[in-house]
């Protein structure tokens, strides 16, 4: 009897074991090195991340991972991280619980974000905050696809401020915004710097936000 109860026992532990490992996702991992991902793909975290909620990148043909942005929206905080408690695959759902930790208020806005690459059995995704509040999916503005750039070139004047810089484009001086990772270009200190000056001939690559914002996500000189 006590042979056949300690049989039971380990059939019982090992059902659980199997429908642990198989409700969760395979692998979630955290995308640290945007530098390695696709310019379109850049661009796109860079106008999403604005928005509270999620988004999930179509896989390409053969993928197996799914990419998939997480975002706090606009958070009065340094330090603010956004990261995940969880991923648990469900009848070809992946729920994911979103965690939040808020770091020292401050009077400049921040868009905290996680961008992670998740493998395994699903066709949806689901996200949840940790307590239990679900997350809307982000959506780009009125048929506005920022994975579409526009090539340009032109005549660089410089930069207006922190945010903003000028280009003659066809004889109109234009203003741009840089995506994240093009600050650099412009940091004396950085490895990246390349010292762009007035009159300069460049070509570059940029999309239009819902709000009309031109960003450009790649930048050179001719």
């Amino acid at each position: 009897m006590k042979k056949l109860l300690a049989g039971l026992m380990v059939v019982a532990v090992a059902l659980a074991g199997y429908m642990f490992f198989a409700n969760r996702a395979d692998a979630v991992e955290e995308v640290r090195d945007l530098g390695s991902l696709s310019q379109g793909i850049r661009a796109a975290v860079d106008q999403l991340k604005t928005q509270r909620g999620y988004y999930v990148f179509e896989r390409g043909e053969g993928e197996a991972e799914a990419l998939i942005l997480l975002g706090a929206g606009s958070r009065s905080f340094t330090d603010y991280t956004v990261s995940v408690k969880s991923a648990r695959i469900k009848n070809g759902i992946l729920n994911i619980v979103m965690a939040e930790k808020q770091g020292t208020a401050s009077d400049q806005a921040s868009y905290p974000f996680v961008l992670i690459k998740a493998e395994g059995d699903f066709t949806d995704v689901q996200v949840t905050t940790e307590d239990g509040t679900s997350l809307d999916e982000m959506a780009f503005g009125l048929g506005n696809d920022p994975t579409a750039t526009i090539n340009a070139e032109g005549e660089y004047v410089g930069q207006i401020d922190n945010n903003f810089h000028e280009i003659i484009v066809d004889g109109t001086p234009t203003s741009f915004m840089l995506v994240e990772e093009l600050h650099d270009y412009f940091n004396p200190q950085s490895s990246l710097f390349k010292n762009f000056q007035e009159h300069d001939q460049v070509t570059f690559s940029y999309y239009i936000t819902e709000h009309g914002t031109k960003v450009i996500s790649s930048l050179a000189k001719k």
